[in-house]
């Protein structure tokens, strides 16, 4: 008989499997990243459709036999709010490109930086650049943790220091939004590099 496992996890990305299967690639709070199969999940009448689309906050049970299978799911939060909003839909995408890319272990710190980084992605706020300081907050505490920013520029290290409901009243200018810019896709494209 199969152990049944259960934790919470935000879908990150899912990819049709023939007719009506789904695999769903998700981070978890107690296993990490894991990709799961679920079974009928495209049918219309499934139960586990609505609660295993991406960026999706949710309980699953799953399985383990030839393959990890999903055999239960119940939706805690599908994040109405950052879909939206073209802007934050757009960040909370780019964060679980970064998650699925760079993250494998169980990490509890990046668990919380992730739900932190939807929630207030979630919460639709007037100002126009938040999407831009969630994304590099987080990137910039993921690469921390993944051991390629262990010497980050100044600005950037203000992201690192401060939790992220601090820095929502932070203002960048322009040029301080373009350099921040620069040197993240610089220290990005280097971690890439390394992982390929």
């Amino acid at each position: 008989m199969s152990s049944r496992y259960s934790t919470l996890a935000v879908i990150l990305k899912t990819e049709a499997k023939g007719e009506y299967d789904l695999w769903c690639v998700c981070f978890t709070e107690r296993f990490g990243k894991m990709r799961l199969l679920a079974k009928g999940a495209r049918k219309s009448a499934s139960k586990l459709r609505a609660a295993l689309q991406p960026l999706s906050l949710s309980h699953i049970e799953f399985v383990q036999g030839k393959i990890w299978r999903v055999v239960d799911v119940m939706l805690q939060n599908r994040h109405e709010g950052l879909r939206s909003d073209a802007k934050n839909l757009r960040s909370a995408l780019a964060i679980a490109a970064l998650c699925r890319r760079f993250t494998e272990e169980q990490d509890e710190v990046l668990w919380k930086h992730l739900l932190e980084a939807l929630d207030i992605l979630n919460a639709s706020e007037e100002r126009p650049f938040m999407p831009f300081l969630v994304y590099y907050h987080f990137l910039w505490n993921l690469l921390s943790r993944c051991g390629y920013a262990s010497a980050p520029p100044s600005l950037a290290a203000s992201l690192l220091t401060e939790p992220l409901w601090k820095i929502r009243t932070l203002i960048l200018g322009t040029q301080e939004q373009k350099e921040l810019s620069r040197v993240s896709r610089t220290y990005l494209e280097r971690a890439i590099a390394l992982t390929s």
